[in-house]
């Protein structure tokens, strides 16, 4: 096996794509800033324009920075987007050999103790699954070259908003440069780069986060104009009518301190001059009702079932809940969602990651490891059962093995009976003829 068993002696080349630190560090010279002041703040549905615009023209600085905010400020869509991303990190992952060969598994067995067992891999999943939102994610990882065996020893999340596509191919990731649309060129071989592929076309246009900055402006508008109503319609309304003969202005102003009372501590004492004292429900009548079922909640649920549906692919288990039937159906949707994001991870963690470590210790020809991201939807136990009593009743003829091995059990011996419906009961014997003895041959 063509393994380094010896430190690199001091002056021999290393092997490309090895950075021991970032490549790409914050600069106010070249446009690369640490913070970033909010776009979201005051923002109109034509700066949202401006924004979505400018990301499909390649200058996607604002638009990641409004992603961020989003998943501050947009409750909504920050729980889903967290349980979509949990759903991959919750489920766990292992290294395949990249084939049946010794030097394979052997191989794989050492880039599972050097690099997904470590902890820093959890975080870099977390990382990559940032293209959810904004469309793209760029990681840098840190390699540790002090033993026999390089590997990561760290993953460097670079600011995403010093990052842009480029003027002519909308798929080439590019450093910012404040003095050149252009940007600036880098080493793909240095990063991991990860694109959500939501739907063909520009990555610049598949962060979820495009569809959901729509649905939160409508949303901040319609909660803007609920806030004024409860303002003035949050409270009951009080009447109070006086007697004609107490309406000078002191009785009046007395009257009107007992109302401002009611309203504040919902307690007052009423004098003998009002003559009727009345409560008005705050939320009106008619069209002018605001509150459960109101204009502005409807139409708030309506847009967080639009993006549960764009980011889960359901409603029943984000927004409303019903049958269990339905929420099974809607469970078995949602799940395609985390297969297709661990079959996008692939190309990070297996065409760049994996094949550039193997590469790096082993050489071009040595097979690389595979990572597999355990995102199968467990089965429904309960269900196979019932099936498998079906058909064992309909006459099929079914292993004790087979169904043992999908409930993840071992045999008690090394017979593999055949399940099958309990036998009949035999026939009693029928009663011996009269006068007949039937101990007699």
């Amino acid at each position: 096996m063509a393994r380094r068993k010896q430190k690199r002696k001091p002056g021999q080349p290393k092997p490309p794509a090895t950075p021991t630190k970032p490549v790409i560090t914050a600069s106010y010279v070249k446009g690369r800033a640490q913070f970033h002041e909010p776009v979201t703040t005051g923002l109109t549905p034509g700066g949202l324009y401006d924004i979505l615009t400018d990301a499909v023209e390649g200058k996607t600085a604002r638009f990641v920075t409004m992603a961020e905010e989003l998943e501050e400020k947009y409750l909504h869509y920050a729980a889903l987007l967290e349980k979509r991303k949990l759903e991959i990190l919750s489920k766990g992952w292992y290294v395949l050999p990249g084939d049946d060969s010794e030097q394979a598994q052997e191989i794989a067995d050492e880039f599972q103790r050097l690099v997904t067992n470590r902890a820093d891999f959890y975080y870099l999943i977390l990382d990559l699954l940032d293209a959810l939102s904004k469309g793209f994610a760029v990681i840098q990882p840190i390699w540790d070259i002090s033993g026999p065996i390089w590997y990561p020893s760290s993953y460097y999340r670079p600011e995403p908003q010093w990052f842009q596509f480029g003027p002519v191919n909308l798929h080439e990731i590019r450093f910012v440069d404040p003095y050149s649309n252009e940007g600036e060129a880098i080493d793909p071989s240095q990063f991991l780069i990860h694109f959500h592929k939501r739907k063909s076309g520009h990555p610049g246009r598949g962060g979820l986060a495009r569809i959901a900055s729509v649905a939160w402006m409508i949303q901040a508008i319609a909660l803007k104009d609920w806030a004024g109503f409860v303002e003035v319609f949050g409270v009951p309304l009080r009447i109070a009518t006086m007697k004609p003969s107490h309406n000078n202005a002191q009785q009046i102003a007395a009257m009107r301190q007992v109302l401002e009372d009611m309203g504040s501590d919902a307690a007052a004492i009423i004098p003998d001059e009002i003559a009727d004292l009345r409560l008005e429900d705050g939320r009106g009548s008619g069209s002018s009702t605001s509150g459960a079922n109101g204009p502005h909640d409807a139409i708030i649920r309506y847009l967080d079932e639009c993006v549960s549906k764009v980011v889960q692919g359901q409603t029943m288990t984000t927004d409303n809940g019903s049958s269990r039937a339905q929420a099974t159906v809607h469970q078995t949707t949602g799940s395609l969602y985390p297969q297709a994001d661990a079959f996008g991870l692939g190309v990070p963690l297996n065409d760049q990651l994996s094949r550039r470590w193997t590469t790096i210790n082993y050489g071009p020809d040595a097979p690389a490891p595979i990572i597999n991201l355990d995102v199968e939807p467990e089965e429904d136990v309960t269900a196979f059962l019932g099936q498998v009593k079906e058909a064992v009743d309909m006459g099929a003829r079914v292993r004790e093995s087979d169904v043992l091995g999908r409930l993840g059990l071992e045999p008690v011996d090394n017979t593999d009976p055949i399940l099958g419906a309990p036998a009949p009961a035999p026939a009693p014997a029928a009663p011996p003829a009269p006068g007949v003895d039937p101990n007699v041959p």
